[in-house]
């Protein structure tokens, strides 16, 4: 199999398996027969519980779509329904997904246990950038730093220009609910507010289809901020607006947050330049490469300093990406439409 195959089969048995109570029934293993009837097969039963969840959760038409057709491909796929000894290879992986995986998603998730998955999945995918140091996951502490130093609390807005498996929002969600949860008194009002954080309030772009699939099943499996994960290139083909439902309204920035490909223009600071031209106010926590900060990205960090101000750069231990990068890297807090002053300490 290849490896998007590995990752799009692992997001389906596990959304397959989620259910919706008193909606959609999970799927159960002995629900999948290995028949070769046309219309019945393994993957297609899959497929039918896969787009019976989404639509009860109401994603837009479109999301729904786009999700179900990455998906369709692997699932229906001859080699993976071909019967063998009494059975297919996609139930025999969807066989071991549940009884390895399922005791942990269905008990109540983790962000640890949700990282362990990702990181896990991530290291299937060979990209080339791999070479460049350029595709690393954030650490889930470090997400829930930048998180923080962005000020995000449960009225702000917060996108990720570069948001990869969706570990930066998991993080700016999971700490929007807590801040409503400790201001907010009445059940309803709170339930209201819940459904607005996770539908309205988080947007993330990733380019690359096999990791906005992570994107789109972590934040599922994390409460199911997905609305707003758009599969699109944040620098060339993003006007700042919803992606989904209220796609003629702008998205009302006021965090950001984000860690970027480092091989990207400004080892990445190509993406702070736009976003935060593209804010009114607010703050950004970055996690960038030093080398930014030294030189490499002088004619960005110029232009960026005259619109907004540099709060704080923070220097991280160098073995914040062991194993997978060892580069230097420093979080850069901004405030946003505020030009930095000659005398600004920083």
């Amino acid at each position: 199999m290849s490896e998007n195959d590995r990752v799009y089969l692992v997001a389906s048995s596990i959304i397959a398996t989620l259910g919706v109570p008193g909606k959609v029934k999970p799927l159960e293993k002995e629900d999948l027969k290995s028949s070769p009837e046309p219309g019945n097969t393994d993957g297609e039963i899959i497929l039918r519980k896969i787009k019976a969840f989404l639509t009860e959760k109401a994603l837009p038409d479109a999301k729904r779509d786009l999700i179900v057709r990455t998906l369709q491909n692997t699932l229906t796929s001859d080699n993976l329904n071909k019967i063998t000894a009494g059975e297919t290879q996609l139930k025999r992986v969807f066989n071991k997904i549940v009884d390895d995986l399922g005791r942990y998603y269905k008990i109540g998730l983790t962000t640890d246990f949700t990282g362990k998955l990702f990181n896990e999945m991530y290291g299937w995918l060979g990209f080339s950038q791999d070479k460049l140091n350029d595709v690393v996951l954030t650490p889930s502490y470090v997400a829930k730093l930048l998180a923080k130093l962005a000020r995000v609390d449960m009225n702000s807005y917060v996108w990720d220009f570069a948001t990869g498996s969706a570990g930066l929002l998991v993080a700016a969600m999971n700490e929007m609910l807590i801040d409503a949860k400790n201001k907010i008194n009445s059940p309803e009002e709170l339930a209201r507010k819940e459904a607005t954080i996770r539908a309205e309030q988080l947007l993330g772009l990733e380019v690359l289809p096999s990791i906005y699939m992570l994107a789109i099943l972590n934040m599922i499996l994390m409460g199911d901020g997905s609305s707003n994960i758009l599969n699109k290139d944040s620098l060339h083909d993003f006007d700042g607006k919803y992606g989904f439902c209220k796609v003629t309204e702008k998205f009302p920035a006021s965090a950001f947050v984000l860690n970027p490909p480092y091989s990207a223009a400004g080892n990445g600071m190509i993406f702070v330049e736009k976003a935060l031209g593209m804010m009114e106010k607010g703050y950004a926590a970055i996690i960038i490469q030093g080398s930014s900060g030294n030189g490499k990205a002088v004619d960005y960090n110029r232009r960026i300093l005259k619109k907004h101000t540099l709060l704080a750069s923070i220097k991280m231990p160098i073995d914040l990406f062991i194993g997978k990068s060892n580069v230097q890297t420093y979080v850069y807090v901004f405030r946003v439409n505020e030009p930095h002053q000659a005398d600004d300490t920083v």
